[in-house]
């Protein structure tokens, strides 16, 4: 079943995001053959070429004692997008499964401070 969780960034900051996999008893169930996918687009149906963020498997690291969590950092230069409303997910694949772990409205603020030096 898949989760959802609403994400608020600031434009222009890193964010790293963590998904963590356990089975009903807690225990933990090793990811790391797994491909993971975050898209985030201005619109639901938009097409996945014109999303605003792309993460790749490549993107994506797993680690934890049972290798149960698989992150990813989304970049200072990724979260440039305008301030604005968006819509997200992370899927994974394994195999010929495909299964999206959680989605939700990705939420990008303004920032204020815009030097770096």
């Amino acid at each position: 079943m898949v989760s959802t969780k609403n994400l608020e960034v600031v434009e222009g900051d890193t964010s790293t995001i963590n998904c963590t996999f356990t089975d009903s008893d807690g225990n933990a169930i090793n990811v790391s053959t797994y491909s993971f996918f975050m898209t985030v687009k201005s619109g639901v149906n938009d097409t996945d070429a014109n999303a605003v963020i792309k993460q790749e498997p490549a993107d994506f690291s797993v680690s934890g004692a049972g290798n149960n969590i698989a992150s990813t950092t989304i970049s200072a230069t990724d979260n440039t997008i305008d301030a604005g409303t968006y819509y997200y997910d992370i899927q994974y694949v394994t195999g010929a499964d495909v299964v999206t772990v959680v989605k939700g409205i990705y939420k990008v603020v303004d920032q204020i401070t815009v030097r770096t030096s």
